[in-house]
């Protein structure tokens, strides 16, 4: 407990801890601004948003005209590592596309529109043929069995569906419905951000006087990584809430205690955002450990980047194996509901592969001080055999 303790206190103190706060807290606010008013739907409007419905019947037709379309005129949008690509296929490759929607559709490619159309599949018959497809098109296509429901089962509701959404949300909580909106980001900035924070406190022990304090026998390798990382994880989840706190008051003072649930948003916001720092900070620590050097603030940052380039395009409400999960939406209520439960088994995967990290890490770190101590025998002998 001293321990975690005196490494909370020193890290405070820190540069690198101060300037990672500040830029954390600056690129929450400046994409949430004053986003969390959270207003019922009025008669007579233009438009009521947007959800996402997981509805074959609805989303089959839909995906299988615009596949048509897109064979026909044999140009396909992709996004490939995320950057936009037209693809043109082939004559074979443009046959075996033809086979792939037959199959799909149950019937002749040129009866597609007539028949097939209404030959609905199941969801996993659907998603073994779009496996396909993308896979025919290098991949990042909407056809991707982890993006198509986000570009075909995303629908504009009327009012009476937008009235049906705000009072589902006003009965679970409206500061949960922006717990998801500020998490949302809250998580990117944390996987992109943090990985600076290791170096503080892992780069240091090498200064003269903090080493030989550090890599004493008395002090246990687990006690001491672990005390490190729990600060740090600690330190910014205490950040993150006294900040989302904010909100959280704003939030209850416009719309009143009764229609928010203080305790469910607290712990939603714990649960999304935790195995993102945990990740964030075992791999850094465990890079740090083994390299000695400042290397993981160029590969984390980077490596986060380019996975959000490459992660699936349905940013509201995306919760399926990547670590950054996406609801970039105070709305999407019913399909937060209804996958919340693939949003629990992601974030137990990602807080056991950051729990893993600080295994491996924890092995690096006693090995690297059994090195130090082999040396500072061996020059401790030597200097008594030549005395």
């Amino acid at each position: 407990m001293k321990l975690s303790v005196f490494e909370l206190k020193r890290l405070f103190k820190s540069l690198i801890f101060c300037i990672t706060v500040v830029i954390l807290i600056l690129s929450i606010s400046m994409q949430i601004g004053e986003n969390y008013k959270i207003e019922p739907p009025q008669p007579g409007n233009e438009s009521y948003g947007y959800k996402i419905v997981d509805d074959l019947e609805l989303i089959y037709p839909n995906l299988l005209v615009d596949l048509y379309q897109s064979v026909e005129n044999n140009s396909f949008t992709t996004y490939p590592y995320g950057f936009y690509k037209n693809k043109i296929l082939d004559s074979k490759e443009l046959d075996l596309m033809k086979e792939f929607i037959s199959e799909l559709a149950g019937t002749e490619y040129h009866e597609i529109l007539t028949e097939g159309i209404n030959n609905i599949p199941t969801k996993d018959s659907l998603e073994n043929s779009l496996e396909k497809i993308n896979s025919l098109l290098e991949g990042g296509s909407d056809y991707a069995p982890d993006a198509y429901l986000f570009k075909f089962g995303n629908i504009g509701m009327d009012y009476n569906e937008a009235l049906e959404e705000y009072n589902l949300m006003k009965t679970n909580g409206l500061d949960v419905a922006f717990t998801r909106y500020f998490s949302d980001y809250a998580g990117i900035f944390i996987s992109l951000i943090t990985w600076f924070l290791p170096l503080s406190v892992w780069l240091k022990d090498g200064k003269s006087g903090i080493i030989n304090t550090i890599f004493v026998k008395s002090t246990g390798t687990i006690k001491l990584f672990l005390s490190r990382i729990c600060a740090i994880t600690v330190s910014i989840l205490l950040v993150l809430i006294l900040f989302y706190s904010y909100y959280e008051f704003k939030i209850v003072g416009t719309y009143g205690i009764e229609n928010t649930n203080i305790l469910k948003a607290y712990g939603l916001l714990i649960i999304w955002l935790i195995p993102n720092v945990l990740f964030c900070v075992s791999m850094s620590s465990l890079i740090t450990i083994v390299t000695n050097n400042v290397i993981t603030a160029i590969v984390g940052p980077l490596g986060t980047f380019i996975t959000l380039l490459m992660s699936p395009k349905g940013i509201y409400g995306n919760y399926g194996w990547q670590l950054v999960l996406r609801h970039n939406t105070i709305g999407n209520e019913q399909y937060f509901l209804d996958h919340f439960n693939q949003l629990l088994l992601n974030r137990s995967v990602w807080l056991l592969i950051g729990v893993f990290i600080c295994v491996l890490s924890i092995i690096a770190l006693n090995k690297k001080r059994e090195g130090y101590y082999a040396i500072k025998t061996s020059v401790s002998h030597k200097s008594r055999v030549k005395a």
